[in-house]
């Protein structure tokens, strides 16, 4: 990638932007709850994908905050995950 983009969507028969970047957690949650659908009982699923918390970032934000070498980074406080958020979207911003 040349230039930042996180709406970028490498996947080339992914006409909707579903495999961008910035919806990698979502589609991350979305393929677990399919995935529990064919393996687990109700009450199991929710449960453990709940214990997941993809859809609040955790692993991404864990992630990004080892990239940097963060102290925190094994376990992400509320600082984190704002100083990810910021510092996606000035990449994303400025085209970095």
């Amino acid at each position: 990638m040349d230039a930042f983009d996180i709406d970028l969507c490498l996947q080339s028969s992914d006409d909707s932007g579903r495999y961008a970047f910035s919806r990698q957690p979502a589609v991350a949650h979305w393929n677990l709850r399919c995935l529990g659908q064919a393996c687990c009982p109700d009450r199991a699923r929710e449960q453990t994908i709940a214990a997941a918390d993809l859809s609040g970032n955790n692993s991404s934000v864990r992630s990004w905050s080892q990239t940097a070498g963060q102290a925190s980074a094994d376990a992400p406080n509320d600082g984190d995950a704002v100083l990810v958020q910021d510092t996606l979207e000035l990449l994303d911003r400025h085209r970095v």
